[in-house]
């Protein structure tokens, strides 16, 4: 994908084009497994929101932690830059966060929200509602009490949750995983 932008720029600049860039977080999960495999390339680092085993409702404690990489230049700008595949097994009821830097950098004054304060924002959520409809909400609702108003820059948020699904029952004989394959074990 890198390439093929590294190549309309190209494309665009005898005529020209204004290099842009991409700014993109990829998670793919493996729907049996629950593996993860995380690729960023200039985007916020995806959160992982892990509850308790044993207390899958909310109030349980929640931890978080960034999923984190070296380099991961925005598509575009390097035709030669490598980006490395980051992998993360889900459990049952672990969520995944992607947001645009438009939480993390929600202001007060000159003061950022930052990705530590967006993190304890995102646990917070988590531990106090069961719903991921509730979750998203309350993190935008505490973005927006901590800049005192209205956000300076568009946010957009995706959380998903892993559901565990019913092993087919040749799943382990064919490791075809579930039944045809069907839908990801995501919820959003």
């Amino acid at each position: 994908m890198n390439n093929f932008v590294c190549e309309a720029q190209a494309l665009d600049e005898p005529r020209g084009g204004v290099g842009t860039f991409v700014a993109l977080a990829l998670a793919v999960v493996h729907p049996a497994s629950g593996v993860c495999t995380f690729a960023l390339a200039g985007a916020e680092p995806p959160l992982l929101l892990r509850r308790s085993r044993f207390a899958a409702a909310a109030g349980a404690a929640v931890t978080v932690t960034s999923v984190e990489e070296e380099g991961g230049w925005p598509l575009g700008l390097e035709a030669r830059a490598v980006y490395k595949p980051l992998r993360h097994t889900l459990a049952d009821g672990d969520l995944v966060l992607l947001a645009t830097d438009g939480l993390s950098e929600a202001r007060r004054g000159r003061e950022l929200l930052g990705p530590e304060r967006a993190a304890e924002l995102a646990r917070a959520s988590a531990e106090r509602f069961s719903t991921l409809d509730e979750t998203g909400r309350a993190i935008l609702e505490g973005a927006r009490a901590f800049a005192g108003g209205p956000l300076q820059d568009d946010v957009c948020l995706l959380l998903a949750r892993r559901v565990a699904m019913p092993a087919s029952p040749n799943a382990e004989a064919s490791g075809a995983g579930p039944a045809g394959s069907g839908p990801v074990p995501l919820r959003g």
